[in-house]
């Protein structure tokens, strides 16, 4: 349990909350992520919908509400209007991708009639960012892969980073449109490196920018995954560079590309224009920017003979 608060009925209540990571180093919210206090008037499961009951209070802190490593919320008089009984409070992280986990489990939150000449010093709580656990392992499928991969070069997708676990192995992929969102290399790898925190191993591959434009690719592109593999060395996975790859004949004449080698492709002599350009075939295109399902099957395949060779 954590530390019981305590609260004042009708009073304002001043409290800050704290995150470190498993080194008790601080640890930043980023952008698109949330960090939530919410008090429940009881912690019982409805029977039949079995769902909690609704937060009474809650509150939904940014990284804007950051101030020297602190994230600061106040309760009004009137969300402190509260009869005089015990409640719970709870706080939780929810990540941009959309993964949320509990990390101070519910504890009393007391409210009591107000004192004269009561002072409220203000509280603050220090919670511990957990790694994200361990799946149980598992064959991986195909299907599984594909749905990942889809869900991240989704053109409506706005998340800059997600990851999923297959079986022993991590896999955390970077949205193609982050380019155009003007972010920088600095916070690109900050924010990978936030999410590399939270594995548990070092089983884990990081694929960057897989440019599908030719030459008319934004050269930041080329950039970000310089720096991703700086940083991460043997953890970055150039899926763009082996997709791409040029297959020659026995002559050194060129016959084909990875991707197509994959699928069983034979190239027309237009794919091969484009191979020799270092672009993407048509064949595997749906348009100039986006994979058709032939495209997706090719990276869930490449991305399936990762997960089962487990080379970390």
């Amino acid at each position: 349990m954590y530390e019981d608060l305590r609260v004042y009925r009708g009073s304002t209540f001043d409290c800050s909350i704290s995150l470190v990571d498993r080194n008790r180093n601080t640890f930043l919210l980023s952008e698109g992520d949330k960090l939530i206090f919410g008090v429940k008037a009881s912690l019982k499961v409805d029977s039949e919908t079995n769902k909690e009951a609704e937060d009474i209070i809650r509150k939904e802190l940014t990284a804007d509400d950051e101030i020297a490593g602190k994230y600061y919320f106040s309760l009004d008089p009137d969300e402190t209007a509260l009869s005089e009984e015990q409640y719970f409070y709870y706080v939780s992280i929810e990540l941009s991708d959309g993964d949320r986990y509990q990390i101070a489990p519910y504890s009393c939150f007391n409210v009591g009639l107000p004192v004269v000449l009561s002072y409220d010093r203000g509280h603050e709580i220090c919670c511990q960012v957990p790694r994200i656990m361990r799946r149980k392992s598992c064959k991986s499928t195909k299907q599984q892969i594909l749905d990942y991969i889809k869900s991240v070069y989704d053109e409506k997708n706005i998340v800059w980073v997600r990851i999923r676990n297959f079986g022993k192995m991590d896999i955390m992929m970077v949205n193609n449109s982050l380019a155009h969102h003007c972010i920088s290399s600095d916070k690109l790898l900050n924010i990978l490196a936030k999410k590399c925190d939270c594995f548990d191993s070092e089983n884990y591959i990081i694929i960057g920018f897989n440019n599908t434009m030719g030459p008319s690719k934004d050269d930041r592109q080329a950039e970000y995954n310089g720096a991703i593999r700086e940083l991460f060395k043997e953890h970055f996975f150039d899926l763009e560079g082996y997709m791409k790859e040029p297959v020659y004949s026995e002559n050194q004449d060129l016959i084909s590309c990875k991707a197509l080698q994959i699928a069983g492709i034979n190239p027309t002599e237009e794919d091969l224009q484009r191979i020799a350009l270092s672009e993407y075939p048509d064949c595997i295109m749906y348009d100039d920017t986006h994979f058709n399902d032939t495209g997706y099957n090719i990276i869930a395949e490449i991305l399936l003979k990762e997960v089962e060779n487990n080379v970390f």
